[in-house]
This record gives structure tokens, C-alpha cells and sequence, in this order.
């Protein structure tokens, strides 16, 4: 399942606790509550998270089949 939603919306940490307990397989952030977020936050150091710079969404892009030919 991919649900897009903007900064703010997550609470982030809930996910750490669901990410820790199974309960969400996995995750992945293109922003965070706190822009710049430090590198030893336990939500960056969890190997269920892929965290992205603020492009993300633009990432999808690339992995949509797009017509070709005239």
C-alpha cells in the first residue's frame, strides 16, 4: 500500500513504536517533523525506514510504465 500525505500529518513517534512492535512492515519519509532531522535519531536508525531527501514523491515517477510511440 503507498499513501502519499505532507509533513505534520505523521506522528513519528507512533510509527517508531509501530514500527518496532510489526504492526507497519515498513516506512518511508521524505520529511519529518523536525527538518534535519539528527543522524542518530532512532527513527533514521531503524532498518524498516527508507528516508529520502524532499523528493520522494517525485521519486514514483520514475517506476510508472509511461506510453511510448507517437
Amino acid at each position: 500500500r503507498i499513501t502519499i500525505i505532507s509533513a505534520g500529518i505523521i506522528d513519528e513517534e507512533a510509527l517508531l513504536e509501530n514500527l518496532n512492535s510489526g504492526k507497519v512492515a515498513c516506512a518511508a519519509l521524505d520529511v519529518f517533523e523536525k527538518e534535519h532531522p539528527s543522524a542518530d535519531s532512532p527513527l533514521l536508525q531503524h532498518s524498516n525506514l527508507i528516508a529520502t531527501p524532499h523528493l520522494g514523491f517525485f521519486l514514483c515517477f520514475l517506476f510508472v510504465d509511461k506510453p511510448t510511440g507517437p
